[in-house]
């Protein structure tokens, strides 16, 4: 089996985590071909990946201020058809995630809320804690984590080097991932219809809204119009 491992990661434990996935799978798996590509530095509208050349694409991305970095939704928008025609996974990474009741796709805000938007539905995923390395960021990331980690009853300590990772997780998210089958595939197709369906709706909810607004405001220049005349 051949594996595409892409990453996105702000200070390299998101690639520490997919190491840590491949080991499982090689172990499992020893004849396994693993290729490994970092999104952060290439500008997608020039290169391209031939998915072809795979029988599995893992991607894994880590969050800082809310946000992923952004070739990750123009990989997602630019290789969808490709990747729904194969078994997939995901993982993100935050330290929202350390919180019991934040470490799930179904409660993590910002995982849930990316895969809601997101054109790529992949056939698993998962969010895992991140880690804590404040000695090693600037000045200003050093000062605005300490004061979100504040907020959210966290290590403040300018010292902290902490991984919050539960890597027991990750092992069985691994062990997920290498033993998705065909059957699987065939399953997701169907929540793949089914967010395809929803996306249309949400877009034409927009459209209609947007249409409104512009009735309106129409309306309401005309209104302006009889007035000063």
């Amino acid at each position: 089996m051949k594996y595409l491992f892409l990453y996105s990661t702000t200070d390299g434990h998101t690639k520490c985590i997919a190491d840590r996935i491949g080991e499982v799978i090689l172990k499992a798996e020893p004849a396994a071909k693993i290729t490994y590509e970092s999104l952060n530095d290439k500008n997608l509208k020039e290169f391209s990946f031939d998915l072809g050349l795979y029988d599995r694409v893992l991607v894994g991305a880590s969050i800082r201020y809310g946000h992923f970095h952004p070739n990750l939704l123009t990989f997602a928008t630019q290789y969808r058809d490709e990747l729904h025609k194969m078994n997939t996974a995901f993982f993100g990474i935050n330290l929202t995630a350390r919180k019991a009741n934040k470490n799930t796709v179904e409660t993590n805000p910002y995982i849930k809320k990316w895969l809601s938007a997101c054109p790529w539905q992949p056939t698993i995923s998962a969010v895992f804690a991140g880690a804590l390395y404040y000695p090693r960021y600037t000045f200003f990331d050093r000062t605005m984590i300490r004061f979100i980690m504040y907020i959210t009853k966290g290590d403040t300590d300018p010292t902290t080097e902490k991984v919050y990772t539960d890597w027991d997780a990750v092992t069985a998210f691994a062990q997920r991932f290498q033993t998705l089958t065909e059957k699987d595939l065939k399953e997701h197709a169907e929540k793949v219809q089914r967010h395809k369906k929803e996306e249309e709706e949400r877009q034409l909810e927009k459209n209609n809204l947007f249409l409104m607004r512009l009735v309106a405001w129409s309306a309401g220049c005309r209104g302006l119009q009889v007035v000063f005349q």
